[in-house]
């Protein structure tokens, strides 16, 4: 028995040498070399900017007495404009002061200082600016030749590789953190093209602007968000989009981005297997807007586009990908249409200037004509009424006319006012022939809508309830 205890320890003590020798020949990278050809580039951005705000003439006369909520809400009404002052981060790309940060660092300030590494401050000018990717290029006049940074290619970049952030983070100049990439490609809400880098490397406020570098000290990124209530979740513009955007920033002009004209919708997978397709990558054309290049090069709604250029994608990337693609160039589009696979050549179109426009509706009563449907909502032929009250541009079809709340269709966003167009890619033009479409279903549980709302179109799928 003491001799398997002694054994038992010796297998212990030479599983954690082995162990402890293996950690010692692992060591973090040595970032000092990169950290020194980074920061002299790296510039703290500070602006001026006037702001609206409320007048408490006495504020500090009664902050600490039980009138001070009376006279704050009583001077609420009464407005004056005060300067504000503002900190970010920026990097050098030319050696004669040209600069990147973001466009939230500098948007509608009447005043703007760069101060380099050396503690040289110069006033700075706007070049350009770009609001939908939140990228603005300044200018300064440097007394001398200037250490630059250059954009390196984020495209290479694989989540779990070292980069780091440096910048002014809560105007603490200098400041560097390193991290690696978390993921890629992510869409957070900032705006109509997001495609962020997510990193770890802490980035905080201040360190908007700043460069995010890899190894080789080449920019990959511009540090441009944070969630609030998170740690280690930071989000970098690519190097790639910054790249796109620069010639026109360098000229003052708006960007000119790709333009496919379609609608889209995520493919889920409730849908991918009712399409039988193979895997979730794609995205779902729900509509395709007229005289546009997907219309001229015959992609219809229901087409289900799953590469570009022999590349799988997924829904979020594509608007990214049309986008930062010069108008003009010709692209393969690999679509799937009833199961089979084609190929649509699209020449890309420039992106028109979009209005949005809201449509109010008004929830109908349940039609005595309307065909209750197995699936959770009713139908009935469009007539003059129907017409009028939703708002409707076309004459013939069926028209959604209520829906049950608790019912599968209500879940799936579909509302009174919805043309029906498809039910699985089969073109519906009355009540009769909606039916007939389910009766060839008897036992179909999960159906595939194509629906007109307004404008737009919607693909949706839904069960019975």
């Amino acid at each position: 028995m003491r001799f398997f205890k002694k054994l038992s320890l010796l297998i212990v003590l030479a599983v954690f040498l082995s162990v402890n020798a293996y950690a010692q020949t692992i060591s973090l990278p040595n970032f000092t070399p990169i950290a020194e050809k980074v920061l002299p580039a790296v510039v703290n951005i500070s602006t001026t900017q006037v702001v609206k705000g409320s007048v408490n003439p006495f504020g500090e006369m009664f902050s600490n007495s039980p009138f001070n909520d009376f006279f704050k809400h009583f001077f609420q009404g009464f407005q004056r404009n005060y300067k504000a002052h503002f900190l970010g981060s920026g990097f050098i790309i030319s050696s004669n002061g040209y600069i990147l940060t973001n466009y939230h660092v500098v948007k509608n300030a009447t005043d703007i200082n760069v101060t380099l590494n050396t503690n040289e401050i110069y006033k700075a000018k706007i070049v350009g600016y770009d609001p939908e990717v939140d990228i603005a290029l300044l200018k300064i006049n440097p007394r001398r030749p200037l250490p630059t940074l250059e954009l390196g290619n984020s495209n290479k970049m694989e989540i779990g590789q070292w980069v780091l952030a440096v910048g002014n983070p809560f105007g603490l100049s200098g400041t560097v953190t390193s991290g690696i990439i978390s993921a890629k490609g992510r869409v957070i809400g900032e705006g109509p093209f997001d495609h962020f880098i997510q990193t770890d490397a802490a980035i905080n406020p201040g360190n908007s602007g700043g460069p995010l570098v890899n190894m080789d000290g080449k920019v990959i990124g511009m540090n441009t968000a944070i969630i609030a209530s998170g740690q280690g979740i930071g989000f970098a513009i690519p190097s790639d989009t910054i790249k796109y955007e620069l010639p026109y920033l360098m000229k003052g002009e708006v960007p000119k981005r790709g333009w496919l004209g379609v609608g889209i919708q995520l493919l889920t997978p409730e849908v991918a297997d009712l399409l039988k397709l193979k895997s979730l990558n794609g995205a779902i054309v729900n509509e395709v807007f007229k005289n546009s290049p997907a219309a001229k090069a015959g992609i219809e709604p229901g087409d289900v586009i799953v590469s570009m250029n022999g590349k799988s994608i997924y829904a979020p990337d594509l608007p990214y990908d049309i986008a930062f693609t010069k108008p003009g160039t010709k692209v393969e589009l690999g679509i799937i249409r009833n199961g089979k696979e084609i190929t649509k050549t699209v020449i890309l179109g420039q992106r028109p200037q979009k209005e949005n426009q809201e449509q109010l509706e008004t929830q109908p009563s349940v039609q005595s004509s309307a065909y209750n449907t197995p699936y959770g909502f009713s139908i009935a032929a469009i007539n003059p009424n129907l017409e009028k009250m939703y708002n409707l541009k076309q004459q013939k079809g069926v028209v959604i006319t209520s829906v049950d709340p608790n019912s599968f269709a209500a879940l799936a966003g579909i509302k009174p006012g919805d043309v029906v167009i498809k039910i699985d890619n089969e073109n519906v033009y009355s009540v009769e022939q909606f039916k007939n479409i389910l009766k060839q279903k008897p036992n179909e549980n999960v159906i595939s809508m194509l629906l007109k709302r307004g404008e737009s179109t919607l693909f949706v799928t839904i069960q019975k309830s």
